[in-house]
C-alpha cells in the first residue's frame, strides 16, 4: 500500500503445517517478511482462555506487536513516518497515480509515463520450498510500490 509516496509494505508466509502468517501497510517495519513468518511460528500457540494469537495484522499494529515480541528491523513511530520517502519512491507513487487517472502532485514527475508491463509486475517476490518429505513452506512480500 502506498500513501503519498510513503511504502507501506505486505508480507505473508505459510506451511504445509498449518502455519500461517501476514503483515499488511506495515509503517516501520524494514522486513515485513520477518514479521510474518514470526506470527507464523506462533500461529499454533494458544493463548489463556482459549483465544489464539493474531495471523493476521496491519497498521501501526504490526510495528508494535513485532516490537514487544522481539523481532529485529523495527524502527520508532517518528522515523517510520518518514521510512522509504525517497525522491525515487516519491516519482514511482505520482506515476503509477497517473496512470490511474490521479492528478498528485505533477511537479514531482514532470510528464507522466505509461509503464511497460514489466514494471508493473516488478513490486512482488515470492518463494516456494519443497522439501524431500513433500513438506512446502513459502513466503511473498510486496514493496507496495505498484
Amino acid at each position: 500500500m502506498t500513501i503519498e509516496g510513503r511504502v507501506e509494505c505486505d508480507a505473508s508466509a505459510m506451511s504445509s503445517g498449518g502455519l500461517c502468517g501476514s503483515v499488511a501497510a506495515a509503517p516501520g517495519v524494514e522486513s515485513p517478511i520477518r514479521v510474518a513468518v514470526e506470527i507464523a511460528m506462533r500461529s499454533r500457540s494458544r493463548l489463556s482462555l482459549g483465544r489464539v494469537p493474531p495471523i493476521m495484522l496491519a497498521g501501526h499494529a504490526v510495528r508494535k506487536w513485532a516490537s514487544e515480541n522481539g523481532v529485529q528491523g523495527i524502527i520508532s513511530a517518528e522515523k517510520s513516518e518518514k521510512m522509504h520517502i525517497t525522491r525515487r519512491s516519491k516519482v514511482k507513487y505520482c506515476k503509477y497515480m497517473g496512470m490511474l487517472g490521479c492528478n498528485v502532485n505533477p511537479h514531482a514527475t514532470g510528464q507522466t509515463e505509461t509503464a511497460s508491463q514489466g514494471e508493473r509486475l516488478s513490486d512482488t517476490v515470492g518463494c516456494i520450498i519443497v522439501t524431500e518429505n513433500g513438506e512446502t513452506a513459502s513466503g511473498v512480500s510486496s514493496g507496495g510500490i505498484a
